[in-house]
């Protein structure tokens, strides 16, 4: 995700934000980003324009000014090859300022020079995607210890994120004695071919990387997961609240709240070349335990009393 900033445009309620031509999770003010925005130093408005775009994923509204007419925009597809940030610091004005959000280091995508001080017109969070894999795949290991055939869900269109997940699971599965079965879906029916390939290959669990086109078939994920007898582990909440077995990773709400922070320091003077990439802390596992009981799974305590949330 990347929030562009500077720029004059009525597109959203606070003038000094745009849109971003590739996307982002712009919207400082809304409350799934920052439910104080006083602490960002924004103000509240009742609803505002904005628009979310995840590393290959669909490009929707989820607000729209009261002043306007009409429904708002229906989503549209817009599938990117390359990382969401990375796009927007190449697509935007010399002069622009970004806020993102990644997973990958950003100073090995090219965002920023270095952790401490960003320089240039850019700084956001790192929330670890790939540091986050082992323990993932640990916790699903635990859940389903039987399973020694794993299969990993990629979106290639999302190159870095789709790269390094790929090498992590590869090598923590190397060091839990699993095999590993990588599969590619860009779009809604390669999923549907990717859980095909799954029955067929008679892999015993799923392991779904990053990615925010992912993220909005979730429900599918799901859906074709219990259909198939899959468990699966997934990067985030989301996931587990549609049904989805169990996940881990940072804390979506947490994450983009931090954005929505350093939005406001900079709209209040702040120079992002000033303002340190700030690194995520707090990472949650959830479990969906009525998930668990439908696949036949006896929870181990310790996995039951590790979870940070527990869905019955």
């Amino acid at each position: 995700m990347a929030a562009r900033g500077a720029g004059a445009a009525d597109e959203h309620p606070d003038s000094r934000i745009r849109r971003c031509r590739v996307g982002g999770r712009l919207c400082a003010l809304c409350d799934r980003i920052s439910p104080r925005p006083q602490r960002s130093g924004l103000h509240r408005r009742s609803q505002c324009d904005c628009r979310v775009s995840l590393a290959g994923g669909p490009l929707r509204s989820h607000a729209w000014d009261d002043r306007r007419s009409g429904e708002p925009p229906r989503d549209r597809d817009r599938h990117t090859s390359q990382h969401t940030g990375l796009a927007c610091r190449q697509g935007c004005d010399i002069d622009d300022t970004i806020v993102f959000g990644v997973g990958e280091d950003p100073v090995k995508l090219g965002l920023v020079a270095n952790l401490a001080r960003p320089g240039g017109n850019a700084t956001g969070v790192n929330f670890f995607s790939a540091e986050s894999v082992p323990k993932r795949l640990g916790l699903l290991r635990d859940l389903v210890p039987g399973a020694k055939r794993i299969a990993v869900i990629i979106n290639p269109s999302n190159i870095a994120t789709a790269e390094v997940t790929s090498k992590e699971v590869q090598k923590a599965a190397g060091a839990f004695g699993l095999q590993v079965q990588i599969l590619n879906a860009t779009g809604r029916d390669e999923i549907d071919a990717a859980f095909a390939a799954i029955s067929r290959e008679r892999a015993e669990s799923l392991f779904v990387a990053p990615d925010g086109f992912f993220v909005s078939r979730r429900v599918q994920f799901a859906t074709l997961a219990a259909r198939n007898g899959i468990p699966a582990a997934y990067p985030s909440r989301l996931y587990a609240e549609v049904g989805g077995l169990m996940s881990y990773g940072a804390d979506p709400a947490d994450s983009f709240r931090q954005v929505g922070i350093y939005v406001g320091k900079i709209l209040n003077g702040a120079k992002p070349a000033d303002l340190p990439i700030m690194q995520t802390t707090k990472f949650e596992f959830v479990l969906n335990l009525q998930t668990a009981k439908a696949f036949g799974l006896d929870v181990p305590s310790g996995l039951l009393l590790a979870a940070d949330e527990v869905i019955e």
